[in-house]
């Protein structure tokens, strides 16, 4: 997974060469918007993860910043910011259309374009075990003599 944050000729060079070449998840953001602003933070959640979930040769993120959207090499008709496009060989596939701000829908749709697999962790055995013991004590409370008699009151 290439993650390019174009902000930086040099940033725009390595993407432009990058291009053609399978998925890309792209966001035209621009710094003076509120609505990036809070983008920003979630959109780096999902890098991070998806750099975790070990998705190499998979596609490339990029962020494209206002100043250099106009010299990108990948059609780029954004009506305002932020805008989060779909590519595939350099083509635009979609455009988002859901909800960013609710928590981890932004990774999930990612994985999903990207295909990656996502990992669930599993509770171990002796989590399971305190969980039962848990409650089996509760349950136990909860039937006990003194208990009854103070819900018949």
């Amino acid at each position: 997974m290439k993650i390019i944050h174009v902000n930086s000729e040099k940033d725009l060079k390595k993407f432009n060469n990058t291009v053609k070449k399978g998925k890309m998840m792209v966001v035209f953001v621009a710094n003076w918007c509120g609505h990036c602003q809070h983008l920003k933070p979630i959109w780096h959640k999902m890098e991070r993860a998806l750099k975790k979930a070990k998705c190499v040769n998979k596609g490339i993120i990029a962020m494209i910043y206002s100043d250099y959207r106009e010299r990108v090499n990948v059609s780029n008709n954004c009506n305002g910011y932020p805008t989060i496009k779909m590519y595939k060989d350099g083509k635009v596939l979609n455009d988002w259309n859901g909800d960013w701000t609710t928590d981890g829908v932004l990774e999930k749709t990612a994985k999903k374009f990207f295909n990656v697999k996502s990992s669930t962790k599993k509770r171990t055995s002796h989590y399971k075990k305190k969980r039962t013991k848990r409650t089996k004590r509760r349950r136990r409370k909860k039937n006990s003599r003194a208990t009854r008699k103070r819900r018949r009151r």
